[in-house]
């Protein structure tokens, strides 16, 4: 074994430690590969910044740099035979993958490379069929797997779409169970989140799952399904009830049921084994998960039930007002709460005292703050701004997101802007007021990530021109959603010239108003040359009720000098000579959003 490739190896074996990619770096530079030494310096200082240093943009523009005149190079053929690929601290760490390829030639692609996250797609993109998920877990170098998602694309991007394929959960979870290789196994994410949904678990199958020796270093585990139904709520309690057993259970320290409906009587497995005492991370809540008639919530908070709890997603609901003032709710970072039943109570004189005594509340302390479809109430006349921005906690949050589909965001900003946080991430449902707000706000200087989705045409494109003519826009913005926002050509025109996104890898762009001549712009833009993701989920120009849709300006993306570095697109359905088009160029790179 060379140096480099026992470098690789340590890289693998010990991922959070920048020891060995240092040492790689200087490797990289005695045998004369001093850019990818810099690369690798460089992203391994910018996972340790906070995005508000002032060294950040720099860093920030220099790895996109670095990787526009060297990544071919570094990846050598696996450019072209990957569909869709992340560095992570100056390594290739996640890759999505067709199984020709990685059962022909994996073998050296982990040899060279410390790949961390592996995602399966077959040919369209999609998820795999029942004999390709067993070819690829029978290869030998499936050994060095480490993370796996079946469904090909990230949670994130799940819940926002309906892609084709099914995931066939109870393949992956019979063939993993026989795959005694996997012993280095750590993540699974069998997240159901495709058109086609996702098989239900087979009790026999997942009880092999569970009681499989080889997979008792499983850490992270993800069983969340966008198209979960009320009436297989049932079936969740004997899975909970395995799971419990598990020879994984007391290694697990993220378990996800997001968009699942998980009663109560399925998570006091998760409570009263007391073998989940390394779980960091719990994520539940379908629709009409219901926890007001149960002390499941009060045992979840319980330290000395979950002792490492961090991070937890749950139903929003009255339950709240009942255990708000349990000082488990001390140590968690990240609060997410999701729409239930009382979502569908419209007087706000319902929600005005759950949101009092949540945001009043002594015990909470988040630094990231999520709430998702809290109900169709005005939530101005329930309180819920002025509680918001007076919570004691409001002032140190890194990450904000709300969102809305019936009303703006915009209160959040009626109030004084002093002691407002220092985000790092925000995502809000926009109006025109909003934007012209956010516009103008100092804070825009240290995001990273903005999301704004606007789906009811609530913002004038005028405000989307000002917002791209912010000062306080920085290249430290990497990941960016205006859907519905830039809904005339001159905005879209106005985001093209923005210089502060010279640092924009992910774009989401949905639902926008186009001309041939905007989208031109975009493809010349110099400061969107860094593009790898272009999520547009729609092929028109112009959408109208009148059936008028007019389908050309994608087109332009066909053309192999357009953005050369993305690798990452979605279109919607309604064009077959935008998918055919394209698809001669992106091949498995590009998905098709296929609404209801």
């Amino acid at each position: 074994m060379s140096d480099r490739q026992a470098l690789i190896e340590a890289i693998r074996e010990h991922p959070e430690d920048d020891t060995p990619r240092l040492v790689l770096a200087d490797w990289y530079d005695e045998s004369g590969e001093s850019a990818r030494g810099e690369f690798v310096r460089v992203q391994c200082e910018l996972a340790r910044l906070d995005p508000a240093s002032a060294r950040y943009p720099e860093l920030h523009v220099r790895q996109l740099q670095l990787l526009a005149e060297h990544e071919a190079e570094w990846l050598g053929e696996w450019s072209e035979r990957l569909v869709r690929w992340e560095f992570r601290r100056g390594m290739l760490d996640e890759v999505a993958i067709r199984p020709e390829p990685y059962c022909a030639a994996g073998e050296s692609l982990f040899r060279d490379h410390p790949i961390w996250r592996v995602a399966f797609v077959d040919g369209a993109g999609e998820s795999l069929e029942p004999g390709a998920v067993r070819d690829v877990l029978t290869q030998p170098h499936s050994r060095c797997l480490r993370a796996i998602d079946a469904a090909g694309c990230r949670p994130g991007e799940q819940a926002e779409a309906m892609f084709g394929g099914q995931i066939h959960t109870n393949s992956w979870l019979s063939e993993l169970a026989r795959a005694t290789a996997l012993k280095g196994l750590r993540e699974l994410s069998l997240f159901g989140g495709t058109r086609s949904g996702r098989d239900d678990i087979d009790l026999k199958t997942w009880q092999k799952f569970c009681v499989a020796g080889h997979l008792r270093g499983l850490q992270h585990l993800d069983l969340s399904n966008l198209y979960d139904y009320h009436g297989h709520s049932g079936s969740w309690e004997p899975v909970l009830s395995e799971l419990a057993g598990a020879a994984f259970a007391s290694a697990l320290q993220s378990l996800r049921f997001d968009g699942c409906y998980v009663v109560p009587e399925a998570l006091v497995h998760l409570t009263r084994s007391r073998r989940f005492r390394r779980l960091r991370t719990l994520s539940f809540g379908g629709p009409t998960t219901d926890l007001s008639s149960s002390e499941v919530l009060s045992e979840l908070l319980n330290p000395d039930v979950l002792p490492a709890l961090q991070d937890l997603s749950i139903p929003y609901g009255r339950h709240l007002t009942g255990v708000i003032d349990h000082p488990g709710w001390g140590r968690l970072e990240r609060i997410r709460l999701v729409g239930s039943d009382d979502n569908r109570v419209r007087d706000p004189e319902t929600h005005r005292p759950i949101w009092r005594a949540f945001f009043r509340s002594a015990h909470l302390k988040p630094t990231a703050f999520h709430v998702q479809s809290p109900g169709y109430y005005n939530l101005a006349a329930a309180g819920f701004w002025d509680e918001l921005v007076g919570a004691a906690w409001f002032g140190d949050l890194r990450e904000l997101a709300i969102g809305l589909y019936h009303q703006s965001c915009a209160p959040l900003f009626d109030r004084s802007l002093e002691g407002f946080p220092q985000l790092r991430s925000l995502s809000l449902s926009p109006d025109t007021d909003l934007v012209e707000r956010l516009a103008a706000w100092p804070g825009l200087e240290h995001l990273t990530e903005l999301s704004l989705n606007d789906s009811f045409n609530a913002t004038a494109p005028g405000a989307a021109v000002q917002l791209f003519n912010s000062p306080h826009l920085t290249p430290r913005l990497g990941r960016l959603r205006v859907s519905g926002i830039c809904r005339s050509p001159e905005a879209v025109s106005a985001l093209a010239e923005c210089p502060a996104l010279i640092g924009l890898q992910h774009l989401d762009f949905a639902f926008n108003e186009l001309s041939r001549a905007s989208v031109e712009a975009m493809i010349a833009s110099p400061y969107l040359r860094n593009l790898r993701s272009l999520h547009t989920w729609s092929e028109w120009d112009r959408e109208s009720t009148g059936g008028s849709n007019q389908a050309s300006s994608w087109l332009l993306l066909a053309d192999r000098q357009a953005f050369p570095r993305l690798r990452d697109v979605v279109i919607g359905s309604g064009s077959s000579e935008i998918q055919t088009e394209l698809a001669r160029r992106f091949g498995p790179r590009l998905r098709v959003f296929m609404d209801c």
